[in-house]
This record gives C-alpha cells, structure tokens and sequence, in this order.
C-alpha cells in the first residue's frame, strides 16, 4: 500500500518527501480513529475509550510535530547553522514526549476523580 502511495503522490523519492507522506497519511487515519473512539467513549461513559481517543490525537499532534521538523531540518546550512538545522527534529522528539506526559496526567486526574466520586 505505501509503494502504491509514494507512486502516486511523491516525484522526487527523497527522505523529506516520503516523511511528509508519512505524516499525512497518518494525521489522516489518526484524526478518524481518534474522532470515532472519543465519540464512542462519551456515548458508552467510557472513560478508558475517551482516553485512548486523546492518546490518537496525540499521536496526531506527534505527526504535526514530525512534519514541522522533517520541513526545518531540511533547511540547508547557514551563516548561524553551519552543521545543517537537524537538531529540529529532535526538539519535535521532545513536544511530542510533553504532549504524551500531559496527557497522561490528565487521564490520571480524571480516573481518580471517577473513583472516589463515581456518580457525580
């Protein structure tokens, strides 16, 4: 399926091209399950389905963060940067890790607070 992707959607075969691809295919997929399981879980008053919908949309939030860093990274070497701009992708590395760890802790709260008061 990705073979068929990249020959119709990418001309030049190189590293940014196939991660930008990459990254829309899966803000695409990512942004449907997320959308669907969230809907699910406020229906069902699942607070574990809820949570793992938050989970798919950070993983869209990563996807935006791996596309910004692909597109900074690629910047050729400058006056300032003379080793290149890489070290963008490893500062979108460490949003995507904050983004996961707040979620984290939110779904914590949320699950205590469900525990000691159940039907409030």
């Amino acid at each position: 399926m990705f073979d068929l992707l990249v020959k119709i959607f990418i001309k030049d075969n190189n590293r940014k091209n196939i991660g930008l691809l990459c990254g829309i295919v899966s803000i695409i997929c990512n942004t449907l399950l997320a959308t669907s399981k969230i809907i699910i879980g406020i229906v069902c008053g699942s607070i574990s389905i809820v949570s793992d919908g938050l989970n798919n949309f950070s993983d869209l939030g990563s996807n935006l963060a791996t596309i910004v860093g692909f597109l900074l990274s690629e910047k050729h070497p400058d006056k300032d940067h003379p080793y290149g701009h890489g070290r963008y992708e490893y500062i979108a590395g460490m949003i995507i890790a904050f983004m996961i760890l707040l979620i984290a802790c939110s779904t914590l709260k949320e699950s205590v607070v469900r525990i000691l008061h159940p039907y409030t």
